[in-house]
């Protein structure tokens, strides 16, 4: 009888790992782009503060990729407190950008631009998480200055794969861009809101 429990529970534990690996790569943006590049001559955007990327890890063509990406997505759903999901969002946002820079670099255009996009998505929502933080009026100061840092960042990055990146996968990271852009907008909406100061902008030839 406890034989056939454990066999039971382990099919279901099974089963929901494959339905959740299937769900996370239907989530995931898809794109074929060539790899021929030109350089950008436009401007670029130079982050005026120190925002340090945390170690990557697993890139998302290993093996074990899917695995980690749903125990991510698990985490997040089991992080019940606002201000610890926010920061938890946005430490995978972190990973992720620094994770398409190095696919990027390595010349895996269309894996490297989705997993730019979805690095993104990974900080508007952090944002999200801070707003229902504030709503409980939880202490977010700390966190705010650090998301302005983050959005600057980012920026910075995305400007940085438009030389790096297939010409036909440039206007997507133009799109993407908004995010951190709108990001710091809001952000910095925030920041004067509760009399913090702002990290200012500036661009570079």
């Amino acid at each position: 009888m406890l034989r056939r429990v454990i066999y039971i529970f382990g099919s279901l534990i099974f089963a929901f790992s494959i339905l959740g690996i299937s769900l996370l790569r239907t989530s995931t943006p898809d794109f074929i782009f060539y790899q021929s590049s030109d350089t950008y001559s436009q401007k670029g955007f130079v982050s005026p503060v120190e925002y340090y990327l945390p170690h990557h890890g697993l890139l998302p063509d290993h093996p074990f990729w899917p695995i980690k990406a749903l125990r991510d997505k698990v985490w997040v759903q089991l992080t019940r407190d606002p201000i610890k999901r926010a920061q938890l969002l946005l430490l995978f946002a972190d990973k992720r950008i620094s994770m398409a820079q190095e696919l990027l670099q390595n010349g895996k255009g269309a894996l490297g631009v989705s997993t730019a996009v979805k690095a993104e998505q990974y900080l508007k929502e952090s944002f999200i998480q801070y707003q229902e933080a504030e709503k409980l009026g939880m202490d977010t100061a700390d966190f705010l200055q650090k998301l302005t840092r983050a959005s600057l960042k980012h920026r910075e990055m995305l400007e940085e794969f438009k030389n790096i990146a297939p010409n036909d996968a440039k206007s997507v990271i133009v799109e993407t861009l908004n995010t951190p852009k709108t990001l710091y907008e809001d952000t910095v909406h925030e920041l004067i809101r509760k009399e913090i100061d702002v990290p200012s902008t500036t661009t570079r030839e």
